[in-house]
């Protein structure tokens, strides 16, 4: 399951055909706007590395990675 942020979307959950073709509409309108992709530590690197690559094929010429810093102890 993916989510697409957007204020109409934020919270619609999506498969990956769904979200390639939400990321292809935006993307038309708006060609220069940034992508990134936001995970939790559960989701497999295999998946994060498909999305990417769907993104890509969708239109975003740079895919970005969102990281939250690790908890200090």
């Amino acid at each position: 399951v993916f989510f697409l942020e957007t204020q109409s979307s934020k919270d619609i959950p999506l498969n990956l055909e769904d979200l390639s073709v939400q990321v292809e509409k935006i993307l038309t309108i708006n060609p220069s706007l940034q992508v990134v992709v936001r995970g939790d530590g559960n989701v497999k690197y295999q998946k994060v590395m498909e999305l990417m690559s769907i993104l890509q094929a969708s239109g975003a010429e740079e895919v970005g990675l969102i990281t939250q810093a690790p908890l200090k102890k």
